[in-house]
């Protein structure tokens, strides 16, 4: 069966294997630093981190920022060996739920800045997640593309169609089954 969009497929495949191999750096890279994006806008703030090869997404509704939008991609900075866990079990975070099975977290409660002793308590809601999923799934379409380019550069039989494989023995012109026409090569023997 031949694809409708080959060209779209295969370029979709190529960007699913370079975010594939950049989120594969990232997980290599949480290791040894913590990287954060954050976004702040109005009242709610939006912080997605790796570290330790976890991808985690933190939002806190009704956070004291300034009413100006601002998105920041703080400096990545190394991970002392001692340091914590980053979580809800850390310091500050209190957390009313928090669930983890499989290389998947749900947290929510308060959270309070520990420098800070009268600061008040923020909402949160956190999700995190290894990295291993998303680059398992990020890896599938260009698997699928090697396998198909692979399979169709299998040698057919003489006498069938390049396209569809179908026997072209009864109507040596053209193939019935996909229409295509048959290019018949000159051969001298000696």
């Amino acid at each position: 069966m031949r694809q409708p969009f080959p060209i779209a497929t295969t370029l979709g495949s190529v960007a699913s294997l370079a975010a594939c191999v950049a989120l594969a750096a990232l997980w290599v890279k949480s290791y040894r630093t913590f990287d954060t994006f954050l976004r702040e806008s109005g009242t709610d703030r939006i912080e997605v981190c790796s570290r330790r090869g976890e991808l985690v997404a933190v939002h806190f509704p009704g956070w004291p920022a300034p009413p100006q939008t601002a998105l920041v991609w703080e400096e990545a900075y190394p991970i002392p060996r001692a340091a914590p866990r980053w979580g809800p079990m850390g310091v500050g975070w209190d957390a009313s739920t928090h669930f983890r099975w499989a290389g998947v977290e749900y947290a929510s409660g308060t959270f309070r800045w520990p420098l800070n002793r009268w600061a008040s308590r923020t909402p949160f809601r956190r999700f995190g997640i290894s990295h291993a999923y998303p680059t398992a799934l990020l890896a599938i379409p260009p698997l699928l593309t090697l396998r198909r380019l692979l399979r169709s550069r299998r040698r057919r039989p003489a006498g069938t169609c390049r396209s569809c494989g179908y026997d072209l023995r009864a109507t040596p012109d053209h193939c019935p089954e996909c229409g295509t026409a048959v290019i018949h090569l000159l051969t001298t023997s000696n």
